[in-house]
């Protein structure tokens, strides 16, 4: 049982001004021996990750502490107080701590709003799940956007749709030619986020299918820019530029296109399962269902007609298919 707790009433009147300093000292130098004696106590848990632990007030503003948590928990920075998480040194040491491939940026409101520290990131990280935390001062700045989407970005990068910046900015910068050709030029899939009005844009349909043909699912059926109001998805050299390198492009084609061979044959030269989309009459031919095989096998194959699938040559090709994709 503890025993009772004893107060010392000191009488401060009686005591001079060195007194006063000295015992003040020496105060002060116990709780930071007491503070030392917890943070070594709480990291020595924090390391044997004991459950429920939960990070001191004091500590969550401590740098010391956080990058020792960080060693061990790489997204540790989220527990940070506001004013590291507006450290840029504090950032960008969470940011060099974790292994990749993909970043979480836990930056506050002041990081977030400065625009050299958004472009170094942006430059040396694959991190996109931030992207909707950046100021709206930033998000309808034009000439910080295109510097944003004119970054020099790694396949990784570009994969996991860091253009998803448009999703974000300001309506007018969706609805900027400048802009959005810059977003498409890169990534055609960023014709989802696009303006009406842009949609509907003969060069930037042109561009975004050229990058992307995925971009073909989003385009408005209809251009008016260059006085024809003909189906865009029904253009035969737009949709050809989509399938070549997005073969289930032929979805979203017209049921006249999905019918044409060289349409078609693009289409399965990329991947074979396109074929699902395509005419019977393609399903009926020879030609394109060996090219359907060659890049997707016997996936392709169940949607040829009926009448190959015993075929010896398409399943001869179908075999050095998958005898080349387990080759290892």
């Amino acid at each position: 049982m503890e025993g009772p707790v004893v107060i010392e009433l000191i009488d401060l009147s009686s005591m001079s001004l060195y007194d006063l300093l000295r015992r003040k000292m020496d105060l002060e130098h116990k709780i930071n021996i007491q503070y030392a004696l917890d943070k070594w106590y709480f990291l020595k848990r924090w390391v044997e990750n004991e459950v429920g632990m939960i990070i001191p007030e004091r500590m969550r503003g401590d740098k010391e502490v956080m990058k020792q948590l960080l060693i061990t928990d790489p997204d540790a920075a989220r527990f940070a107080s506001k004013e590291l998480r507006n450290d840029k040194e504090f950032i960008s040491f969470s940011l060099s701590i974790q292994r990749g491939p993909y970043y979480r940026v836990h930056a506050g409101f002041q990081l977030l709003d400065d625009e050299d520290f958004i472009l170094e990131v942006a430059k040396q990280y694959n991190c996109t799940d931030w992207l909707n935390r950046i100021s709206a001062r930033l998000l309808a700045d034009k000439e910080f956007i295109l510097k944003l989407l004119n970054i020099d970005m790694s396949p990784d990068q570009l994969q996991t749709g860091y253009l998803l910046i448009l999703e974000y900015v300001s309506d007018e910068l969706r609805d900027d030619k400048d802009v959005v050709i810059a977003a498409c030029s890169r990534w055609g899939n960023a014709m989802q986020y696009v303006s009406a009005r842009l949609r509907s844009d003969i060069d930037v349909i042109t561009l975004a299918c050229k990058n992307d043909g995925r971009a073909l699912k989003y385009i408005f059926r209809t251009y008016h820019d260059i006085g024809d109001d003909g189906n865009v998805r029904d253009n035969k050299e737009i949709v050809m530029s989509a399938c070549s390198n997005y073969g289930k492009a032929l979805e979203y084609a017209s049921k006249r296109l999905r019918g044409d061979h060289d349409v078609v044959a693009a289409a399965c030269t990329n991947d074979g399962s396109a074929l699902y989309w395509a005419s019977s009459n393609c399903k009926w031919t020879k030609r394109i269902v060996i090219l359907a095989c060659k890049s997707a096998g016997r996936e392709a194959l169940r949607f040829a007609n009926v009448h190959f699938r015993k075929d010896p040559v398409l399943l001869e090709i179908c075999q050095e298919f998958y005898n080349k994709q387990h080759k290892h």
